[in-house]
């Protein structure tokens, strides 16, 4: 039973596993499996487990199914390149440079934020140099996903053990560790990416399961785990410490009075070992990084419509001025409400009825969540769900303690309070079957609507790529471009691509969000990148934002394009060839006519043209567009294809493309001692007339239709939006213009000739 004093290893007494019919002196052939039954049961009895049962066996081969699909899941994504640079590219890169380079989890993302690189600067997580060993025997960013994956499903073994031992039953810990399981804020806890926050749930659990089965060497060792994964839980941890210290003292005297000064020691130690870990823990970061991390006031981003500067200013600033307070809870208040909702009703709002120990730490996150105009911090799919969901579990568990006294009480039964021996399955009845149907009715529920294997689960966090994705050409052609690039050359990159090349020390890359110390700036940081890269990877496909700002601000004088295809481009330094054989291919668009309509012309059904009829009137802008909205470099052929009727040979009208170059003027916000952000703003300029082409008919063709062809061709070295016109010159005609196509001829001369800032 769990809980019990280990059973007798006489060996006159036979193993619960022998059966009664083998002799305990029978043949030498049985003695080698007696004895490793022997050892297990042993090591299952010091882990307060009773021996291996049915239910215990289905829980085991539900974790191995679950570590297998998500696993295959997001090395799928990672694949499709749905990953991104912050954390799952930056951890890699931190793991391979101490790994390879002996560089203490060095990353570059971070560098303009002052942290010289590493990731102590920034949080506090020893635990990182037990990952260390495992992941140097298979180094790569897929290794970081099987240990995410690996270490949430482990969880469902410590939440059976709790749900076992309060509840009574096995099947309720089955019950509860399938829930585990199959919960949103399991499943989608750090979606496609790798933090230290994924290990919580199964070191805090797993600390709440030896408290449980009074094992309490097991419950420190667990519980300092915890907080050398991540600093940022320790007052969390502390919180619920605290509570159940105050519940030692003044709580129900139901223990006798041994136990309940042992238990004022543990909690006494629990509190002190926390408390001078956060005070190590600040220290550290401080050595490292004189703005202190997360002790500073670099996320005060995540607080700017509560006007917070740090996370410890969170609170105050809520309690003293309650209008901001509240402006802070309306900001994407439904997204607000329905995770609140989801958090609790995965669990059938069992947490609401469990120990204060463990639901104000959820409350207390809560509160910071919901001030927050943070996205991550209060949607499914981030790392940020592993802070509550060690709490809410254990809490639903206490729970559903509560409610079956509550039950017993009213319905006038008794209800179990040892465990039970193992027996076959029955269906609960009347009023039994209340809670459990209620647990797989919530389970269910919340898999239909916030399942990360489909496209678009509820509440989920809009930046994520959900479902299981499958190879496209384009995800093909930058698998083959990435392999141009040498093992350890340097590289600057975007955001989905990063992952692919983190692992070196000189891989680049600038989140947009990105906090910059001191004088440091989006394009000097860029420059420096740049100055240290061979390579640069942009694709205006994937990642269009963040390309279009490195291509703007960035200086490319000396790279030449390797690669130039669907809105991938590999740029070399001293590449003066042309780009490769094979990645190299022409892209095109047609647009019919019908779609240049102006209030000079009609639109017609025949081929999808536009019909215009000149009196001889001269400058008249009958056609105008297309728009192509950020076209990338290049040089683009612009042709257009129609049919014209006129008894003049004089030039009828020009074909012009306009060119619309766009300024990104840089807004620099959030100054703090810490740093400052930018915010980005696209500013299109009066368009421009790039080329020109008179368009006549041939002699010979006065009089009758004539069908005819028009081409330009136009060089774009920046990017911005093209179009083209048609103005009529004088001549009378009738004109059907039937299409218009912009094809890419080729890669730019060179890149860049936008004015920076």
């Amino acid at each position: 039973m769990i809980g019990t004093e280990p059973a007798s290893t006489n060996p006159e007494t036979p193993s619960p596993w022998t059966p009664a019919e083998l002799p305990t002196d029978g043949p030498s052939a049985a003695r080698p499996v007696r004895g490793l039954r022997e050892r297990v049961t042993r090591i299952f009895e010091l882990l307060g487990l009773e021996r291996p049962n049915r239910w215990l066996c289905i829980l085991a081969l539900s974790v191995l199914v679950d570590i297998v699909v998500f696993s295959w899941a997001q090395i799928l994504a990672y694949g499709a390149y749905y990953t991104f640079s912050q954390d799952f590219g930056s951890f890699n890169q931190s793991f391979y440079t101490a790994a390879f380079d002996h560089k203490l989890f060095y990353y570059t993302s971070n560098i303009p934020a002052g942290t010289n690189g590493t990731f102590f600067a920034v949080h506090f997580s020893p635990f990182l140099f037990v990952l260390l060993p495992f992941y140097a025997l298979a180094p790569a960013p897929t290794t970081l996903l099987v240990f995410k994956v690996t270490a949430l499903g482990l969880a469902a073994f410590p939440v059976y053990g709790i749900a076992q031992h309060r509840l009574g039953s096995a099947k309720w810990g089955v019950g509860f560790g399938l829930a585990y399981l199959l919960s949103p804020l399991t499943m989608t806890l750090d979606w496609l990416s790798f933090d230290m926050e994924v290990f919580l749930p199964f070191f805090v659990l797993s600390a709440f399961y030896f408290l449980t089965v009074k094992r309490r060497v097991g419950f420190f060792v667990f519980w300092a785990l915890a907080l050398a994964s991540i600093e940022t839980v320790a007052p969390l941890l502390g919180l619920s410490a605290f509570l159940a210290l105050v519940g030692a003292y003044w709580g129900p005297r139901r223990a006798p009075t041994a136990d309940r000064r042992s238990e004022r020691l543990l909690w006494f130690g629990a509190c002190a070992l926390t408390i001078g870990w956060y005070l190590l823990a600040f220290e550290a970061v401080r050595a490292f990084n004189p703005a202190g991390g997360t002790f500073g006031v670099g996320y005060q981003s995540h607080y700017t419509v509560l006007g917070a500067s740090s996370f410890f200013d969170v609170i105050p600033r809520a309690l003293l001025n309650p209008s901001a307070a509240g402006a802070a809870l309306a900001h994407a208040g439904s997204t607000k409400l329905l995770y609140s909702l989801i958090l609790v009703g995965c669990l059938a709002f069992f947490p609401l009825f469990g120990e204060l120990r463990y639901s104000l730490p959820v409350a207390f996150w809560l509160a910071l969540a919901l001030l927050s105009n943070f996205p991550p911090m209060y949607s499914l799919g981030s790392q940020y769900l592993g802070y509550v969901s060690p709490f809410l579990f254990a809490g639903a568990i206490g729970g559903v303690v509560y409610l079956r006294s509550l039950f017993a009480r009213e319905f006038g039964q008794p209800a179990p309070v040892a465990p039970e021996p193992p027996r076959r399955w029955t269906l609960p009845g009347r009023e039994e079957s209340i809670l459990p149907a209620s647990l797989g009715l919530a389970v269910l529920l919340c898999l239909v609507v916030a399942n990360p294997l489909t496209t678009a689960p509820v509440a989920g966090l809009s930046s994520i790529q959900y479902g299981i994705p499958s190879p496209t050409p384009h995800t093909q052609l930058l698998d083959r471009a990435i392999q141009l690039i040498p093992s350890q050359a340097g590289v600057l990159t975007t955001a989905h691509l990063f992952p692919q090349v983190s692992d070196r020390p000189s891989a680049y890359v600038l989140p947009t969000t990105q906090l910059f110390a001191g004088n440091s700036s989006y394009w000097g940081s860029l420059d420096a990148f740049i100055n240290e890269s061979s390579f640069v990877l942009l694709d205006f496909t994937i990642d269009q934002y963040p390309a279009q700002l490195i291509l703007y601000f960035g200086n490319f004088t000396g790279f030449g394009t390797v690669v130039c295809s669907d809105g991938v481009y590999l740029l070399e330094r001293g590449w003066t060839q042309a780009p490769l054989p094979g990645f190299w291919s022409g892209s095109s668009a047609i647009f019919h006519g019908s779609r240049l309509a102006t209030r000079f012309s009609t639109a017609v059904n025949e081929n999808e043209s536009l019909y215009y009829v000149n009196g001889g009137t001269s400058g008249v802008n009958f056609w105008r567009g297309p728009s192509v909205s950020f076209v990338t470099p290049g040089t683009y052929t612009l042709n257009v294809s129609f049919r014209v009727h006129s008894s003049s040979l004089l030039p009828l009208f020009s074909f012009r493309p306009l060119w619309t170059p766009i300024v990104i003027d840089p807004v620099q916000y959030l100054n703090s001692s810490a740093g400052h952000h930018y915010a980005y703003v696209f500013v299109r300029q009066s368009p421009e007339v790039v080329a020109s082409a008179n368009v006549s008919i041939m002699s010979g063709s006065q009089g009758s239709w004539v069908t005819e062809n028009s081409s330009l061709t136009v060089t774009v070295t920046g990017f911005g939006t093209l179009s083209s016109v048609g103005v009529s010159l004088g001549p009378s005609f009738a004109i059907y213009v039937g299409a218009l196509s912009l094809s890419l001829a080729g890669p730019p001369p060179y890149f860049g000739d936008q004015a920076r800032p």
